[in-house]
């Protein structure tokens, strides 16, 4: 019997760490050097975004994004030189390897349960005039610009979060002309070595996203988990392939 209380003990310490570093999809950001032809690409394309475009104060960027139920998509490009050049922004950073080879995803994940969950797998933090005082974004670690970038959002940015905070126009904005679209898998494809990165060998260990070695980058995005079979590939404008 002290046995079996022992390997009960056992068993509940090590699904509560688990727990507590549970992590979920957010969104994901592609980098552009201008957001018009993808927006334009994408509305014809049947979906709908968000008309406002977002500045990130401080960081040097804007973005326009495309909502969806339980994600959604960000273009992201440099709108302020000045601001982007400031000291400690790694978006920057980003911008620089892509053109030297480097991934151009940003994948965001969000914390599943509390703010004060730790992160498994070693992170820098990014401050920026627009997030909260003493908030700051995660990045993960990683010693391979071609992988993407994973990063940590605030509890507070989460989608989950935005969602409540604003739900008639979040629900407004994800009544795309081809339907309701749920996120069910996300697959990046590019050059370089997932083993370098612990991060996202933690993703494949969740089961949160696939990363497959290609010679290319692009993602692929699946929502109803494809069942209408239908194929959306706007390549070259966006390294991007929808599946719904």
């Amino acid at each position: 019997m002290k046995h079996f209380y022992i390997f009960v003990m056992w068993l509940l310490f090590h699904q509560i760490n688990l727990f507590s570093q549970q992590l979920s999809v957010d969104h994901l950001f592609i980098l552009v050097e201008e957001s018009a032809p993808s927006v334009k690409m994408l509305v014809d394309a049947g979906f709908k975004n968000d008309p406002d475009t977002l500045h990130h104060l401080g960081q040097g960027t804007s973005a326009v994004f495309f909502n969806f139920n339980n994600f959604y998509l960000e273009l992201l490009w440099i709108s302020h030189n000045e601001e982007a050049e400031r000291p400690g922004n790694k978006i920057i950073n980003m911008f620089r390897d892509q053109k030297k080879g480097g991934s151009p995803f940003g994948f965001v994940v969000a914390r599943s349960s509390n703010e004060t969950d730790s992160i498994p797998f070693p992170t820098e933090s990014m401050y920026a005039d627009w997030l909260r005082p003493n908030e700051s974004i995660k990045f993960a670690l990683s010693d391979d610009m071609v992988l993407p970038s994973i990063i940590v959002v605030p509890r507070y940015l989460d989608y989950d979060s935005i969602k409540v905070r604003y739900p008639e126009a979040i629900r407004e904005l994800t009544d795309h002309p081809i339907g309701s679209l749920t996120l069910t898998s996300i697959r990046f494809r590019g050059p370089g070595s997932i083993s370098k990165s612990t991060a996202i060998n933690e993703l494949l260990r969740q089961g949160i996203a696939e990363f497959i070695e290609d010679k290319n980058h692009f993602v692929e995005l699946i929502f109803n988990d494809g069942t209408s079979g239908k194929r959306i590939d706007v390549r070259p404008n966006l390294p991007l392939i929808i599946y719904y």
